[in-house]
């Protein structure tokens, strides 16, 4: 009997998990703060933080490398095509990305794309045509959508940059955003780690 009604209740909460999921409820403004007001918040907080810190000391880093990242690496079509897979199934507007991207990372468009990026790395130019996107504000913050090629090139260098900083041990200990593996999870699984074995050491905790 207990049995049953554990299943009964399992049963109840997975049903009001996937209600919520499939139709959430109506998100309400609970604030009055316009977006222009936080936007200038951050932005007060921003300029205050460099108007301090202009004079200051510049940061001294223990770590040195003997190499240079001189130019970027060509891709070859093979290449992009083992690359698109990754990209995001996502087109911007029509004016920006006039083919779907299911079209983009077809095997045919592969060469076309590879020329295009690797002049770009050649050049080292990222082209203005590119740099245009679509912004979209959801609540307090704007997303912007740009084309998919220049997401491609983006991910490109972002592949060889990283590379090279990981080879030369450049890559910041503690950074813990816009790095594979790395999360707001595994920082706060450090930081209490850090408690744990300090607080097993006897010594005296202080979280502010």
């Amino acid at each position: 009997m207990q049995l049953d009604s554990y299943y009964l209740r399992e049963k109840c909460s997975s049903w009001r998990t996937m209600s919520g999921l499939m139709d959430p409820p109506s998100l309400t403004q609970t604030s009055s703060v316009a977006p222009f007001e936080f936007a200038a918040f951050f932005k007060g907080k921003v300029d205050r933080i460099r108007a301090a810190t202009t004079f200051g000391a510049a940061p001294v880093s223990g770590r040195s490398c003997g190499s240079t990242l001189t130019s970027y690496t060509c891709l070859t079509p093979d290449e992009i095509t083992q690359l698109l897979p990754h990209c995001p199934n996502k087109q911007c507007a029509l004016e920006l990305d006039p083919l779907p991207t299911s079209v983009a990372c077809s095997a045919g468009m592969s060469t076309i794309i590879a020329k295009l990026v690797n002049a770009s790395l050649n050049s080292a130019n990222f082209p203005s045509s590119m740099k245009h996107a679509v912004v979209r504000s959801t609540s307090y913050r704007s997303i912007s959508n740009l084309p998919f090629i220049s997401k491609v090139l983006e991910r490109v260098v972002a592949r060889q940059l990283t590379s090279y900083l990981k080879l030369n041990q450049l890559m910041p200990r503690y950074q813990s955003d816009y790095r594979r593996n790395y999360s707001i999870e595994t920082v706060l699984l450090n930081i209490c780690n850090d408690a744990l074995v300090a607080a097993d050491s006897g010594m005296v905790l202080s979280l502010c």
